[in-house]
């Protein structure tokens, strides 16, 4: 009887903690923008890049970024071929580098090709999360659609007014583009979606077994 009550209170725990652990991710949007452009999956162009600087003050929590989206304001059935790269950086404003250098160093988060085929939001997985201890942030997105672009039926995104030198862009068709962005403040909105770091307590139970000895329940003896 005792050994069955230790099992159900072992299963209740073992069930809180991982419904603690799912209430535990938490998400963050920043920018609340209506302006529109097509970055930061740029295909309008052969090939674009979009690279946006979120401060620290803007992330309010720590831990593993697994998911990135970002809002669509208008929807194309247009496939996208991307590569995310995410890296932290102490600077508050961006200075004009190649993309090369942007990406040297930086984590590639995830890569392959989306359709954008609705307007709202559009959450992407990360196949090497990203693990955030701090610092200001830099989301880089690549995309290569190739040629002289998709045109004018390719998505567009919403984003905000950040600070001055927020954001760093690159087109060009035929070929990469080599040289320096053009920095400003158009800032992609974007949400990210943060878990626990993997050093967070982890549930132990010990021992994992004991014996209890035998209990007799509402025996009745009658001495004869």
């Amino acid at each position: 009887m005792k050994r069955h009550l230790l099992l159900i209170a072992l299963l209740a725990l073992m069930l809180c903690s991982f419904t603690l652990l799912q209430a535990q991710l938490q998400t963050v949007t920043i920018g609340n923008g209506t302006e529109i452009q097509y970055f930061p999956f740029n295909a309008y162009y052969g090939y674009g890049r979009s690279l946006g600087l979120y401060t620290q003050e803007q992330i309010p929590l720590f831990g593993k970024i697994t998911r990135l989206g970002w809002q669509v304001a208008t929807s194309s059935s247009v496939t996208v071929p991307y590569k995310i790269y995410i890296k932290t950086t102490t600077e508050r404003d961006l200075t004009k580098v190649t993309w090369a250098q942007f990406t040297s160093g930086a984590t590639l988060a995830a890569q392959g090709s989306y359709t954008f085929s609705s307007q709202g939001w559009h959450e992407l997985l990360l196949t090497t999360p990203f693990v955030y201890t701090g610092g200001n942030l830099l989301i880089g997105v690549e995309t290569n659609y190739g040629g002289s672009g998709g045109g004018d039926y390719c998505p567009k995104f919403y984003y905000s007014n950040g600070d001055v030198k927020s954001h760093q862009s690159w087109q060009k068709d035929g070929s990469a583009p080599t040289g320096g962005g053009f920095v400003h403040r158009w800032l992609p909105n974007v949400r990210l979606k943060i878990a626990p770091a993997e050093n967070n307590p982890i549930l132990s139970v010990y021992p994992m077994a004991h014996n209890f000895g035998n209990t007799v329940v509402n025996c009745t003896y009658r001495k004869t």
